[in-house]
C-alpha cells in the first residue's frame, strides 16, 4: 500500500542535495547521511522479474534535457535490503538562464497494487484454463478506446477470425442479431450506469452456416478510473442454444397442439382476451367460430386412431386455408377447432354477415373428400358463431356460446352453421337473402323511379331528386337503408346506378318532349366514381335519350372525398367537362367543406336536414344556415335546403335568402310517373 511520493534532488554531478522524508524513510537513508553522496548508493533499483540491477533515469536526463519514466517491474533496493516496488520519473532542474543544474526525482511505493495486478494475472491464467474446461469463452473490454479481447474459445463462439485478438466494441454489437442488439445494448448500459449490478445478456449471432447459434454473456465492471467511472468490462460467453431450443420446445408444447401444430386451448384463450380487448378499443367487432366435425367418432373407431390423426392434420390444414394470417385457428383437442376472426365491421348485421360467410367458407372447406393411403373419407362438420364484444361476457364465456351455437346446429341437421343469438342469426340469414334477392333484383325489373320535387321561393317545381325504390315480389317496398348500403358492399350499386342514370335522363327527355323545363338530380356513389369508364358510360347514356348535359346535377356526398381525394377530384372535373352539373349532398356534414368549395367545378350545395330540422326556433341551425347560404352566394353557388316539413321553415329559408327548397311540405318522394302526370295537368 503506498504511504506517499519520495523526493530525491541532485546536482549535475548527480549527487544528492535533498531527500524528503518519505524518500528516506523508502530507502532507509537519512538525509544528513545521504547529502553529497552518489544518489547510485542512495537509490538501488533492480527488474524485479530478472533481479538484475539497472541505471537509475537521473542519467539520461541531465544527457537528454527531458522528462524520464522508469520502466514497469522496477524495484527500489532499501538500505537493509528490503525491496519494494516503485513508479517514478525524474525531470531536469534549471537555473534562472535556463541551464541544467540538476535532477529532481518522485517516486512512490506501488507494492501492494503490483501484487494485486501479478494476483490478477494469476487468476485470469487460472481462470483461462477453468473457462477452456467447460467451454466459456472470455472477454475483456477496454472503454477506453473500446477495444474487445477475446480469448480462443470467444473467438469461435463469436465468429471471429481465430487470427485477431481483439476486436473493436461496435463490431461486436454488428454481429448480434438486429432483433436482439438494442436489449443487449440496454442491459450493458444499465450496468455501466450502476443500475444492475452485473451484465447479462442472452442474444444470437451467426453461426457460419447460414443460421443463427444463441450466447450467453455475463460480465461486470472491473477496473475504474480515478473519478469512478468504468475504465473496463470482463465477463464471459457461452454457447446456450441447446437451452433456448429446450425452452422453445417446452413453449411449444405448452401453447400448441402436437398432432396438428395449431394453437391449443391455453394460447386460443390468450388470443382471445387480446381480440376482444382490441375490438373494444378500436370500435370492431370479431367472432369466435366454433368447428365439430359430425361423427368423427365412426373414422376413428373403423379406421383406428393412425388414420384419425392423418384425417384430423388434413383438416387443420383445409380450415387454415380459409382463414386470413391475421386470424387464429386452434384446436381445443378431440374433433373440435376454433377460430378467431377479427376486424368485423362495427355494425352487427354486417359483422353477423361477414362470420356467416366465414362460417360457411369453413364449413365447405370440408365438402371435398379425403385422401387418407388412398382411401377417401366424407366429412362434415357443424359450426357455431358468437360476435364479440358482447356485453361483459368473458372469453371463456364467449366459448360456451360459440360452443352452444355449434350445438344448435347439430341438432337441427348438421353439417350447417349457427349464431349463438338467435335474433342475429335471423338478421344474418335474412340479409344473406336480401343480398340474393338483390342480385336478382334488375332482372326481374323490381327497382323503380321515384322523384321528389324541388321548388324555388315562390312554390313552384324547379327540380326533383332522382331516388331509387325496390319492390320486393314478397316484402313490398324495401327501406333503401336496407338495400343500398348492401348494394354499395356487393358492387352492385355499380349497375343499379348505371339503370338509375338511365331512367333519370329518360325522365327528362320525356319533360323536355312536354315542354317542361324541369331539372333532375341523381345520387352518384364513390363506387361509381372509382370505375374508369363511369365518365363514358354517362356520356352514352346522355347521347341515347338524347337530353342535354346541363338538366342533369350529379349528387355526391363529402365523405367520397375522404378517400384518394385526388382520384375523385380528377373525375369530377372530367364530369363538369360533359357539361352535367355538379352538388355537393349533405353540406356542412363532413369534414373539409370550405376546401371543397374552393377546389371543385360545383353547382350547387344542400343544406343537410340535420340544421334545417331546428329552423325557425333554434339559434344555431339557423346561424350556421345563414352562414352556409353566405359561403354559397360568395362562391357563386346555387343552395337546395333540404327536409323541409313546415311553413314556417320554408318561410325562414325564404327570409334568409333561400331560394331552393326539398321536403315532405312540397312533396314525399313517389314514383315518377306519378309526378310527371301532376305537372302535365297543372
Amino acid at each position: 500500500m503506498s504511504i506517499g511520493d519520495g523526493l530525491v534532488a541532485t546536482d549535475a554531478a548527480m549527487r544528492v542535495t535533498y531527500l524528503n522524508p518519505i524518500a528516506q524513510a523508502l530507502t532507509g537513508w537519512t538525509e544528513a547521511e545521504a547529502l553529497g553522496r552518489p544518489v547510485s548508493e542512495i537509490m538501488r533499483i533492480a527488474n524485479a522479474l530478472t533481479g538484475q540491477a539497472v541505471d537509475l533515469p537521473i542519467a539520461r536526463v541531465l544527457e537528454t534535457g527531458h522528462i524520464v519514466g522508469l520502466a514497469n517491474h522496477t524495484e527500489l533496493i532499501a538500505r537493509d535490503g528490503t525491496r519494494r516496488h516503485i513508479s517514478d520519473s525524474a525531470a531536469p532542474i534549471r537555473d534562472a538562464s535556463g541551464a541544467l543544474v540538476g535532477v529532481v526525482m518522485v517516486f512512490h511505493d506501488v507494492s501492494e497494487a503490483y501484487r494485486l495486478r501479478t494476483s490478477l494475472e494469476d487468476s485470469r491464467t487460472r481462470l483461462a484454463l477453468a473457462l477452456e474446461a467447460s467451454g466459456f469463452g472470455l472477454w475483456d473490454l477496454q472503454l477506453t478506446d473500446d477495444t474487445v479481447l477475446l480469448d480462443q474459445r470467444a473467438r469461435e463462439l463469436l465468429g471471429v477470425d481465430t487470427s485477431r485478438t481483439a476486436i473493436p466494441r461496435g463490431e461486436w454489437v454488428e454481429r448480434i442479431h438486429p432483433e436482439d442488439r438494442m436489449a443487449a445494448e440496454r442491459r450493458f448500459s444499465a450496468h455501466l450506469a450502476g443500475e444492475a449490478a452485473t451484465y447479462e445478456s442472452e442474444f444470437r449471432v451467426a453461426d457460419g452456416r447460414g443460421g443463427w447459434r444463441w450466447l450467453g454473456s455475463r460480465g461486470r465492471v472491473t477496473e475504474r478510473l480515478a473519478d469512478g467511472s468504468p475504465r473496463r468490462v470482463t465477463g464471459t460467453l457461452a454457447d446456450v442454444s441447446e437451452r433456448k431450443a429446450a425452452q422453445a420446445q417446452i413453449q411449444y408444447l405448452a401453447f400448441y397442439d402436437v398432432l396438428t401444430g395449431l394453437p391449443n386451448r391455453r394460447l386460443l384463450q390468450d388470443r382471445l382476451h387480446q381480440a376482444e380487448a382490441l375490438a373494444r378499443r378500436v370500435g370492431e367487432r370479431g367472432a369466435l367460430i366454433f368447428i365439430d366435425l359430425d361423427r368423427f367418432k365412426n373414422v376413428n373407431d373403423s379406421r383406428g386412431h393412425a388414420v384419425g390423426d392423418q384425417l384430423l392434420q388434413q383438416v387443420a390444414a383445409r380450415l387454415g386455408s380459409r382463414l386470413r394470417a391475421a386470424d387464429t385457428l386452434a384446436r381445443l383437442g378431440g374433433d373440435e377447432f376454433v377460430a378467431i376472426v377479427t376486424e368485423l365491421p362495427p355494425a352487427l348485421p354486417v359483422a353477423g354477415k361477414h362470420a356467416h360467410e366465414v362460417g360457411e367458407s369453413l364449413r365447405q372447406a370440408l365438402h371435398a373428400p379425403f385422401d387418407i393411403g388412398g382411401v377417401s373419407y366424407h366429412i362434415t362438420a357443424s359450426v357455431g358463431i358468437a360476435l364479440f364484444p358482447d356485453g361483459n361476457r368473458s372469453a371463456d364465456e364467449l366459448l360456451s356460446s360459440a360452443d352452444a351455437a355449434m350445438y344448435a346446429a347439430k341438432q337441427q341437421g348438421r353439417d350447417r352453421v349457427c349464431f349463438f343469438d338467435p335474433a342475429m342469426q335471423q338478421a344474418a340469414t335474412e340479409r344473406l337473402q336480401l343480398e340474393n334477392d338483390l342480385h336478382d333484383a334488375l332482372t326481374r325489373g323490381e327497382l323503380e323511379l321515384y322523384l321528389q320535387p324541388q321548388v324555388d321561393a315562390q312554390g313552384r317545381t324547379v327540380a326533383a331528386e332522382a331516388l331509387m325504390r325496390w319492390r320486393h315480389p314478397t316484402k313490398g317496398l324495401v327501406n333503401p337503408g336496407a338495400f343500398i348500403p348492401l348494394a354499395e358492399e356487393t358492387g352492385l350499386i355499380v349497375a343499379m346506378g348505371d339503370w338509375m342514370l338511365q331512367r333519370a335522363c329518360a325522365m327528362l327527355s320525356r319533360l323536355d318532349d312536354a315542354g317542361l323545363p324541369i331539372e333532375i338530380s341523381v345520387n352518384v356513389s364513390a363506387r361509381q366514381l372509382q370505375e374508369a369508364d363511369f365518365v363514358a358510360r354517362l356520356q352514352r347514356i346522355l347521347g341515347e335519350e338524347g337530353v342535354f348535359a346541363s338538366r342533369l346535377t350529379l349528387e355526391i356526398t363529402e365523405s367520397m372525398l375522404l378517400t384518394d381525394a385526388d382520384q375523385v377530384v380528377a373525375r369530377l372535373y372530367a364530369l363538369h367537362r360533359t357539361g352535367v352539373k355538379l352538388s355537393i349532398d349533405d353540406f356542412g356534414t363532413g369534414y373539409s367543406s370550405m376546401t371543397y368549395l374552393k377546389q371543385l367545378p360545383l353547382h350547387e350545395i344542400k343544406i343537410d336536414r340535420a340544421f334545417v330540422d331546428g329552423l325557425p326556433d333554434d339559434a344555431n341551425d339557423s346561424t350556421i344556415t345563414r352562414a352556409i347560404l353566405g359561403l354559397a352566394r360568395d362562391f357563386g353557388l346555387h343552395v337546395v335546403a333540404e327536409g323541409v316539413e313546415s311553413e314556417a321553415q320554408a318561410q325562414h329559408l325564404r327570409t334568409l335568402g333561400c331560394a331552393r327548397m326539398q321536403g315532405y311540405l312540397f312533396g314525399r318522394p313517389q314514383p315518377a310517373e306519378h309526378y310527371l302526370q301532376q305537372w302535365l295537368n297543372r
